[in-house]
């Protein structure tokens, strides 16, 4: 679906507009927060490729990223999924590698193609270029993750997040955890026990999601009244 920009809610208009665009999300393929969280970081960009929001350089003004996801970034090996019949064709896509891809399609290309591996191991840290696993994918976009993350709050973007439904007690998905927390911004209004900055982090369920929200809410009200 395409991305809706940045919309005056304090319409009825504006307000239709964003609750049509929620119901016509469908939910498909794999997890890539990654994509998700730099798209986020363009669309409240002052830059092109949106034009909605204000000058990255207007004072007075803070851009936010909320990132929220149930799972790990993840890239397929073609084993992995289930084969797709397609219309009008003898032939089945999926459920194997005749081209010798290593992967199914998605944002980052296939892994390998004519020139070799593609571009989801160039600059991924952890992530072995030879190793054709999903979770070595999974590595190395949570790498490129990381380094967007920390792209965004260099460019002054506050990015906050929320993990939904992870297992803390599970190895993989705690490594989610850990990658979400350590992404998010520092809050500028409260501290922990020893006076350090909070991170603007929750690790929420399904049955308490709403008190994470408000939780952000309060935290942006507060910015509100600080700044």
């Amino acid at each position: 679906k395409p991305i809706t920009a940045l919309t005056d809610v304090g319409s009825t208009t504006g307000l239709n507009k964003i609750y049509t665009a929620i119901d016509a999300m469908e939910a498909n393929g794999a997890t890539n927060v990654t994509e998700g969280l730099a798209w986020g970081w363009r669309v409240v960009s002052g830059r092109a490729p949106f034009s909605e929001g204000r000058p990255d350089n207007e004072t007075g003004n803070d851009k936010v990223v909320i990132v929220l996801t149930d799972g790990a970034n993840t890239y397929y090996t073609p084993g992995s999924v289930s084969a797709q019949d397609y219309s009008g064709s003898y032939y089945r896509y999926g459920g194997n590698d005749l081209a010798g891809s290593r992967s199914i399609y998605s944002n980052y290309g296939y892994v390998r193609n004519r020139a070799g591996n593609s571009r989801l191991f160039d600059g991924a840290t952890g992530a072995s270029s030879y190793d054709y696993s999903n979770g070595n994918y999974s590595k190395a976009m949570t790498s490129h993750m990381s380094a967007i993350c920390e792209n965004a709050k260099s460019d002054k973007i506050m990015v906050m997040t929320v993990a939904l439904d992870l297992d803390a007690t599970d190895a993989n998905e705690k490594k989610q955890i850990d990658a979400l927390k350590t992404c998010s911004s520092e809050s500028r209004t409260r501290k922990d026990g020893n006076g350090k900055p909070v991170k603007l982090f929750w690790n929420a369920t399904s049955g308490d999601l709403d008190d994470a929200f408000k939780a952000i809410g309060d935290e942006l009200s507060n910015l509100r009244i600080v700044g």
